[in-house]
């Protein structure tokens, strides 16, 4: 390990946080904390002050900005390109902390995290320049990867006609009306909504009108693919 020191922020609106953090962090003798800060505008105008490796920031620090805190992490990158930001949350979700993620967070550590020397271990992990998360995140977050990829592809199961057949249930025809306008039997149609609820693990009509309102959202920046044939 690298005899210098490793410079943090902290940058938290919770006195008792920011207290907390310090004196955590004092028993790290690689690890100096060189400011606090309880506002944004305090923390802007002491990055200009202060060389900062690092700052541990809560990733909703103000109410004035966005609850995923990414509006702040990217002020500071364009402020301060250079500085790696460690977001220090209370709960965000998986999909928010995947968004952090993109917009730049160097890791996440959630304030629920009971054991204290993940914080120095995340912090000299970032300092050398890794990517890190903790199991627990890196698990959540693929799981929900996962399940997102599970749900595209029971939408891409369906046939053609099948997804003709629930997007006319959704815009609420009948099954009579259904078989009318597709020159089918009321049994045939009624075989394939059920054939397409099965797919995507719908058990009734609410059901499956939600799923696909859900479906429509997830797959509305994808690729469009060819319908499966039946």
């Amino acid at each position: 390990m690298s005899d210098k020191r490793i410079k943090v922020a902290i940058a938290d609106q919770h006195p008792i946080v920011i207290y907390g953090l310090l004196a955590l962090l004092r028993e790290e003798n690689d690890i100096e904390v060189v400011f606090t800060s309880s506002t944004t505008q305090d923390l802007f105008k002491k990055l200009a002050l202060y060389e900062a490796d690092i700052i541990i920031c809560d990733s909703n620090f103000t109410e004035a900005l966005d609850t995923k805190g990414t509006q702040l992490l990217r002020s500071i990158h364009r402020y301060i390109p250079h500085i790696n930001i460690v977001f220090y949350s209370a709960n965000l979700t998986s999909h928010q902390i995947a968004e952090a993620m993109e917009a730049g967070a160097a890791s996440v550590i959630r304030k629920s995290e009971e054991d204290f020397s993940l914080i120095a271990h995340t912090l000299r992990r970032v300092h050398n320049g890794t990517f890190y998360l903790q199991p627990s995140i890196s698990h959540e977050i693929l799981s929900s990867f996962l399940s997102g990829r599970q749900k595209n592809s029971s939408w891409h199961s369906l046939s053609a006609r099948e997804k003709v057949v629930i997007q006319l249930i959704c815009e609420g025809h009948s099954i009579k009306q259904i078989a009318h306008e597709l020159c089918k039997s009321p049994k045939t149609i009624s075989n394939q909504k059920t054939m397409a609820m099965r797919k995507l693990g719908a058990t009734n009509d609410i059901q499956l009108i939600n799923r696909v309102k859900e479906l429509r959202y997830e797959l509305a920046a994808e690729p469009k693919k060819e319908d499966k044939e039946e």
